[in-house]
């Protein structure tokens, strides 16, 4: 678990969608699991955040979603 905390305008909801795909940065590099995601082109990056590793607190997705599901959803709650 990981918790983003700061102040309001701090730059945390931009720092997820980077890290989610859902923006692109204006400078500099956003790397993924060793994947430069400034490089991508849009269908690349569609299929690089179909890939599960972030997950959002949207209230436009997570208010449709149990809070069972919202925790059995995530990708280190698989069993190997």
């Amino acid at each position: 678990m990981l918790a983003i905390m700061g102040p309001s305008g701090s730059g945390k909801t931009t720092l997820l969608n980077l890290i989610g795909c859902l923006d692109q940065a204006t400078t500099g590099i956003v790397r993924i699991h060793g994947t430069d995601t400034t490089k991508l082109s849009r269908s690349e990056l569609a299929r690089f955040r179909a890939k599960p590793s972030v997950s959002s607190s949207s209230n436009s997705i997570w208010s449709r979603i149990s809070p069972l599901s919202k925790t059995s959803c995530s990708p280190s709650s698989s069993t190997a």
